[in-house]
């Protein structure tokens, strides 16, 4: 599961307008969207219709402090903005008004990391100007990161509201106070920053249903649709990517086809089998 953690501290008055401002909400909601294509079930969606007030319903998103009076423009804070911006969307021919209004309720009423992770060591700070990030959404983050920008294999991902050019940038290095220990935490202020690191899942002509194709081997038990969310939760095991779906199965998933790594990859993949079954013969 990937732990993401709202960036407040990235409302910082960088929008000339309330419109401009409006945009970059909107912006931030399809991110989450993205976010929550790749690890999230419908009931731990960000952008369900649930009671926002229930806090156990949206396990893994936190906020590291509150944004209603933070600044957007230089004279509007982010309570201003959105209802500023869903009076915009009021007209609007799609579902956009009922997706902003569910996402910036939600966002609003996200439990605070430092009341969830309040052991959690955050000593943190940035590489490039050597700001404390200690307590914010940047150390929370660093510290469920263990390896360098793992994103979608899992650890944790930072939000930010576009705009803000040390915020715009979709890997920020970070160091821990009085260590030499260092880390990418994966920043996400634009949809992109997500599409760019998630796995895509592309059917191999040797598992397509047709038999009659040349290198045939098997047909994929999966649709392209179930074998990307099962993709989306893998974890890596030597050069492939592989991920247990419903109890029974194990599929593995290859990058690139050299013989010698996949040989490799089965090998794990049948000693992972035959630990979990060996109980049972």
């Amino acid at each position: 599961m990937i732990r993401v953690f709202f960036n407040s501290q990235s409302c910082n008055s960088q929008a000339p307008s309330q419109h401009d401002a409006g945009i970059l909400l909107n912006q931030m909601m399809e991110t989450v969207e993205q976010l929550d294509a790749i690890e999230r079930s419908d009931h731990d969606s960000i952008l369900t219709n649930r009671d926002p007030h229930v806090r156990d319903n949206l396990h893994g998103y936190y906020r590291d402090g509150p944004f209603e009076s933070q600044r957007l423009t230089a004279t509007h804070t982010f309570k201003d903005i959105v209802r500023y911006w869903l009076n915009h969307l009021r007209n609007s021919p799609d579902l956009a008004l009922d997706r902003f209004r569910k996402f910036t309720l939600h966002l609003t009423s996200l439990p605070l990391a430092s009341e969830v992770f309040s052991s959690v060591n955050t000593q943190w700070q940035r590489v490039d100007n050597n700001e404390d990030i200690s307590w914010t959404a940047l150390g929370y983050a660093a510290h469920f990161t263990s390896l360098v920008c793992e994103a979608t294999g899992g650890g944790a991902a930072v939000v930010s509201i576009s705009g803000i050019a040390k915020y715009d940038t979709m890997a920020i290095e970070v160091q821990r106070l009085h260590t030499d220990e260092r880390r990418l935490v994966w920043n996400v202020a634009h949809p992109d920053h997500v599409i760019a690191q998630r796995r895509w899942y592309e059917a191999h002509r040797k598992h397509l249903p047709d038999p009659t194709l040349q290198g045939y081997v098997s047909a994929m038990d999966l649709s392209d649709e179930e074998a990307q969310q099962v993709l989306d939760r893998a974890v890596e095991i030597k050069g492939s990517v592989a991920s247990s779906h419903a109890i029974e199965d194990l599929f593995t998933f290859f990058p690139f086809m050299d013989i010698e790594v996949i040989k490799e990859c089965i090998t794990v993949t049948a000693s992972m089998i035959l630990a979990k079954y060996a109980h049972e013969w």
